[in-house]
């Protein structure tokens, strides 16, 4: 299941201010998810999810998008006011497209009868890193020799971070490699947390390390 937005948005919608309640104008969350909770507000399942992003995706293509040059994202479910006072919620799904070349992101909207309602370019929009993403940006990070010096053969953990983008519109993942920590120290030693070897900051666009850092370690004190 993909994750949904309605919840939040329902409120917006229907909630009452305090000056204009009246008794006949109060519509329960309860009464408006018994009419909708099977249709309309229903969780984003896969099949819809995955229709959404072919229509979109198609779209791109037919004006000359090269789809092997776009980024997707998790679709989302979008529930939109009704009309009227007593007409029904407007469902959609909204996909989100990266575009490799021209480094924006096209919002697209898909209606339940799978025709795309909005659709617009949008520039300086950063969606959160995806799991595929990590794995292109640690890809490309640990083909440095460099990278692979700082953590060798050893396992480790890593941390994304969102970098400052600067005049750059590319799409760019940050990385904080760490050495795990133990619970339990060795001979009796005490317990320490992870150890952070160093950083790289990775444009997936143009597919290179734009930033690299190793870990600064304090000099050990010397002996008086």
């Amino acid at each position: 299941m993909y994750s949904s937005i309605y919840s939040v948005t329902l409120c917006a919608y229907y909630c009452v201010r305090p000056d204009q309640y009246r008794p006949e104008n109060v519509v329960t969350r309860s009464s408006i998810t018994e009419t909708w909770a099977a249709t309309v507000l229903a969780p984003l399942e896969d099949e819809e999810a995955a229709r959404a992003v072919s229509l979109a995706l198609q779209s791109l293509a037919e004006v000359g998008r090269d789809p092997s040059r776009l980024r997707r994202y998790p679709p989302q479910l979008r529930i939109e006011k009704p009309t009227e006072r007593d007409g029904t919620p407007r469902r959609f799904v909204r996909v989100q497209i990266g575009d490799r070349d021209k480094h924006l992101v096209y919002d697209i909207y898909v209606d339940t009868d799978g025709r795309i309602s909005e659709s617009a370019a949008v520039e300086g929009v950063y969606p959160p890193v995806t799991a595929d993403e990590l794995g292109e940006a640690r890809r490309v990070a640990e083909s440095d020799p460099r990278v692979r010096k700082l953590i060798g053969d050893e396992s480790v953990q890593v941390h994304v971070f969102a970098p400052e983008h600067g005049p750059s519109r590319n799409r760019r993942v940050g990385i904080v490699y760490l050495r795990p920590g133990h619970a339990e120290g060795k001979e009796g030693a005490a317990p320490f947390g992870p150890v952070r070897l160093g950083q790289v900051e990775v444009d997936l666009d143009d597919e290179r390390i734009v930033s690299f850092a190793g870990a600064v370690r304090p000099e050990p004190k010397r002996a008086r």
